[in-house]
């Protein structure tokens, strides 16, 4: 079976899980967990896009948030994302040092920005996996 075989399931169930680290950001913030809720509102972003990539029938290619909008493989769709990448750009800034604890702490105003980014994306990508190919 190929990996695009359930495509069509994978997109909707990768949208779910985007969904449910944009809550997981948001109750690291209550508990006042900067780093996390960064951290899983960038996973967040990523979950979203890969969702639009196997809605459209792509196996989704790498984890750069940038990337996955520029070499997006269908131009229409690509072009609709467009106006996406200053977000991903600033989720993308969360990428590494949310993962490493010799990095610099993020703040409460750090995580709030991550969290808006990652529900623009994910608010796109469930726009255009609705509206269809």
């Amino acid at each position: 079976m190929s990996y695009l075989e359930n495509a069509p399931e994978q997109a909707w169930q990768h949208l779910v899980d985007a969904r449910a680290h944009l809550s997981y950001a948001e109750t690291s913030v209550a508990l006042r967990e900067f780093d996390w809720a960064c951290f899983n509102a960038r996973l967040a972003g990523k979950k979203a896009l890969h969702a639009l990539w196997l809605n459209r029938g792509h196996e989704p290619r790498g984890h750069i948030l940038a990337s996955l909008i520029e070499d997006f493989p269908d131009e229409v769709t690509r072009e609709q994302l467009m106006s996406t990448m200053p977000t991903a750009r600033i989720l993308d800034g969360f990428r590494i040092s949310a993962r490493y604890p010799s990095t610099p702490a993020y703040g409460e105003e750090d995580a709030r920005r991550a969290i808006e980014a990652a529900r623009e994306l994910i608010r796109k990508a469930a726009e255009m996996m609705e509206s269809g190919p």
